[in-house]
């Protein structure tokens, strides 16, 4: 089953183990890049074959810009995650266009953190406090348009809302790469553990708390994999 046109970015992460191709199976076939040693793994994946392996030291993932990105409305970056250290920031997901024009979405060692900057001021921000384990798969969303609010952003993690904010702002048009594991811009760390099924959309996959994903994406419509596509 093809991904559906709202996924702009869908990385399953799997191949063969070690390999540094990770290929975009969605209807866009971005070009991704991995930088140090990002790889595959066929041990301890989530869902398939393979999940993403990143080391935390230089360690991540890069796709063109793209008009895609400049989000009209309300968007979902969503994937499933397995820490190796909770210590210290750890970017999970970000863009720039320079040191005071980035968007980004980190761990800093007990919070998800989102903030949005253009002209060296802070337009969104809020931090959603949580506990964790190392060794152990979440599935976390960063979404714009929880509530059927396209002003609340929010993060959800294994489908319970964690926290986030309300607001108006119009989304810049960055122009870096996209960086998945990675904030250089922030002065980030990477991070340091698995990923798999990494999805970027252009609408708000879920709008209130939800029975997070229980297969891989863009697989098996009809067979317990109904939330992935709405």
């Amino acid at each position: 089953m093809a991904c559906d046109t709202n996924t702009l970015l869908m990385l399953h992460m799997d191949g063969t183990n070690g390999s540094t191709t990770f290929t975009d199976s969605s209807t866009y076939g971005r070009t991704v890049t991995a930088l140090g040693n990002s790889q595959i793994s066929t041990t301890s994946s989530k869902f398939g074959s393979g999940c993403g392996l990143f080391d935390g030291t230089g360690d991540y993932l890069t796709i063109p810009d793209s008009a895609d990105w400049q989000f009209a409305g309300n968007f979902t970056i969503d994937f499933q995650v397995r820490f190796a250290s909770l210590a210290g920031t750890q970017g999970l997901w970000a863009q720039t266009t320079s040191g005071s024009e980035y968007v980004e979405f980190y761990w800093d060692g007990s919070n998800w953190v989102f903030k949005l900057f253009t002209g060296n001021v802070l337009r969104v921000s809020f931090s959603a406090a949580d506990t964790l384990s190392t060794s152990t798969w979440y599935h976390v969303a960063l979404i714009r348009g929880w509530g059927s609010n396209a002003n609340t952003w929010e993060v959800a993690r294994d489908g319970n809302s964690k926290g986030g904010t309300t607001t108006t702002f119009t989304y810049p048009d960055y122009t870096s790469n996209v960086e998945i594991g990675n904030n250089t811009q922030g002065g980030l760390g990477q991070f340091n553990g698995r990923l798999d099924e990494f999805r970027i959309s252009n609408i708000a996959r879920w709008t209130a708390n939800f029975t997070p994903p229980t297969s891989a994406y863009c697989a098996n419509l009809g067979t317990g994999n109904f939330l992935a596509f709405f």
